[in-house]
């Protein structure tokens, strides 16, 4: 009888080591699903907000690849509409990156060297729009600031 039980009580241990083991294993299988689940979010999305912004970014590019001037911009009222529609899309985008709702390493992959660049090129106008045309908004485009430095963060530049 002795025997039985011990045997038992093996077989208990044993069971209850299994169930850890399997649950672990679901544990990461999960994880490894919710990051690809992530990724694809991020790849969904972005694809969504480029549809609408390559065009406004083919446009900027077509004026130059240096920085281009608030007063430029300003004085073309299509052109500035386009930007602002650009920079408030790349706001929520920033903001979803920036809360880690967005995969920023996927996000850089993607599109992480245009949107540093884009950045550049626009922030003139990103500070006259603070400054000069909504004052009452100095934090106007912070999260896609706030992208920028860590997009160059992430790939090792200044």
């Amino acid at each position: 009888m002795e025997c039985f039980r011990e045997g038992l009580s093996i077989a208990v241990d044993f069971a209850i080591i299994l169930g850890i083991v399997f649950a672990t294993i679901t544990f990461f299988m999960q994880l490894q699903t919710m990051k690809k689940e992530h990724c694809l979010k991020t790849i969904e999305f972005f694809n969504e907000i480029n549809n609408v912004t390559g065009d406004i970014v083919r446009q900027i590019r077509r004026l130059t690849e240096d920085v281009i001037s608030a007063e430029e911009i300003i004085n073309d009222e299509k052109l500035e509409d386009e930007i602002i529609k650009y920079l408030n899309l790349t706001e929520r985008v920033a903001i979803g990156v920036n809360e880690k709702i967005f995969d920023i390493e996927i996000f850089d992959k993607m599109a992480g060297r245009s949107a540093i660049h884009t950045y550049k090129q626009l922030s003139e106008y990103i500070k006259y729009s603070r400054e000069i045309k909504k004052p009452t908004n100095p934090k106007r485009y912070e999260e896609f600031e706030h992208m920028v430095i860590a997009l160059k963060k992430l790939r090792k530049e200044e």
